[in-house]
């Protein structure tokens, strides 16, 4: 770049163009020998978001121990991979400033995550599992303990080795403000489990995403009591694998008063040969729970794989649209039906089913393949 325009331009004008390259890696590596004024800034796009296959970090190490500040710049790290586990490298990486992880088909045994970790014990406060394995529920609480500062934890998919029962942690864990555990229920409910009889326990939780099967709502329920003060947004998805819960195991939703947003997923067809028509009896009983003063939006997703039209019958849609009806629902500003998977389309019935949201204008309806 010829010197008058380097003194033409203020370098916060050019800064503002680097930012707007941030993910194209190339053209970043080539401004960060341009001169010595683009360097910082380049370096900090360049390294602010990095996607790594997993046997590909030898070299980015390699690369990475090059230049002494450039693991400092990273803020945002996604590792994909397989369940090997790589060569452990001599040191650790410097990453003192990184907040977000995320893991996609990672074993959390690897060598390779106290490395990463150490440095951004005390800068890390996003991490995400996707497709993960642990060893055991104790052990990944103990991966946990060693990260104090984080704030959101997303699992999905993830799978354990070994079952436990009975964890129960005697130092605290870290003060989640949002829980994500969707895919393997079993384990799901053990983690939440552990997570609210820890110390200090899911006080500071407002978010919370989970999966379920019908017979684990009664024990969800009693968990749900001990932080659903501060709850301000729920997604609830639930598997029919026995028959509906009795009256007095219904999950309930009236202590979370602060609830505003509320996502409720169920599959509309029983998936065993001994098929329970009732199994979504117990809808209405939940949603007549509710007691927040200010729900405004909620969403009812419906997994209709394999369902016919008198299975959309059997579900009605008429009386969750009465219960919507009702003065704790007073607040609602947007009701979304999310049908998944259905052979048919299913948008005029459903409006018709749910003709007062409809007339309301707060009606959304959605159906997609997957």
């Amino acid at each position: 770049m010829p010197r008058a325009t380097s003194s033409v331009l203020p370098i916060e004008l050019i800064e503002i163009a680097l930012d707007f390259l941030r993910g194209d890696a190339k053209t970043l590596a080539v401004c960060c020998r341009v001169c010595r004024t683009w360097s910082p800034r380049a370096r900090y796009n360049l390294y602010y978001q990095v996607e790594l296959i997993l046997f590909k970090i030898v070299p980015f190490y390699a690369a990475v121990d090059r230049n002494g500040n450039a693991a400092t710049a990273i803020r945002e790290l996604s590792l994909q991979g397989g369940w090997e586990k790589p060569k452990e490298p001599m040191r650790h990486l410097r990453t003192t400033n990184l907040r977000t992880l995320r893991l996609h088909y990672v074993d959390l045994n690897n060598a390779w995550l106290p490395l990463i970790t150490y440095h951004a014990r005390c800068s890390l406060t996003t991490l995400s599992l996707k497709r993960c394995s642990i060893m055991t529920p104790r052990k990944f609480v103990r991966f946990l303990q060693r990260l104090p500062h984080l704030t959101h934890l997303e699992g999905l998919e993830i799978s354990s080795k070994r079952r436990e029962e009975d964890v129960d942690p005697t130092e605290a864990l870290p003060a989640l403000q949002s829980l994500c555990l969707m895919g393997r229920k079993d384990l799901a409910l053990t983690l939440l489990q552990i997570f609210t009889a820890a110390p200090g326990g899911l006080q500071n939780v407002t978010v919370l995403r989970i999966a379920l099967y019908t017979r684990q709502l009664a024990k969800f329920n009693v968990l749900l009591a001990s932080f659903a003060e501060n709850l301000h947004e729920l997604e609830l998805a639930v598997d029919p694998d026995d028959p509906p819960p009795e009256q007095t195991s219904l999950p309930s939703l009236s202590a979370c008063r602060r609830l505003s947003v509320l996502t409720f997923e169920v599959r509309l067809c029983h998936v065993y040969p001994r098929s329970f028509k009732d199994h979504l009896s117990w809808v209405e009983h939940f949603l007549e729970s509710i007691r927040a003063e200010d729900l405004r939006n909620f969403k009812l997703v419906v997994r209709a794989a394999g369902a016919m039209p008198a299975d959309f019958a059997d579900m009605g849609l008429s009386t969750v649209d009465c219960v919507l009806c009702r003065a704790p629902f007073s607040s609602l500003q947007r009701v979304v039906v999310h049908v998944k998977k259905a052979s048919f389309n299913m948008e005029r019935d459903v409006r018709r089913e749910m003709a007062m949201m409809d007339m309301k204008g707060i009606l959304q309806y959605v159906q997609t393949a997957v």
